[in-house]
């Protein structure tokens, strides 16, 4: 969907979300946390909403559907994935950088 090309061509991170789940908030927070400020799409709130839902899947987004995580222009994947690769990384200390976008797309193993 170009909806979802624009947007994770636009920003460097991106959490497509919706405004009552929980684990997209806590998803959304640990970017915070990491002093990342993501691009935030509340899918349920957006008037392309229903579109981007069903797209989601065709981008390799799996059950879960929310939240999904692009980072770099790549869907990371969900709650679990997002944690799996952030889980040992920062261990505790502070992510110091240039630009922690850039930090976190090195971080998790992607190409600028």
């Amino acid at each position: 969907m170009e909806k979802i090309q624009s947007l994770t061509s636009e920003h460097g991170v991106v959490i497509f979300t919706k405004s009552t789940c929980c684990l997209c908030y806590a998803v959304t927070i640990l970017f915070q946390e990491l002093r990342v400020n993501p691009k935030v799409c509340e899918i349920d709130q957006d008037p392309d909403g229903r579109e981007i839902l069903k797209a989601l899947p065709k981008q390799g987004s799996s059950s879960p559907l929310v939240p999904a995580v692009f980072i770099g222009g790549k869907l990371v994947g969900s709650t679990n994935e997002v944690i799996d690769r952030v889980e040992g990384i920062v261990n505790g200390e502070r992510i110091e950088c240039e630009s922690n976008v850039v930090s976190i797309i090195k971080l998790l193993g992607f190409k600028e």
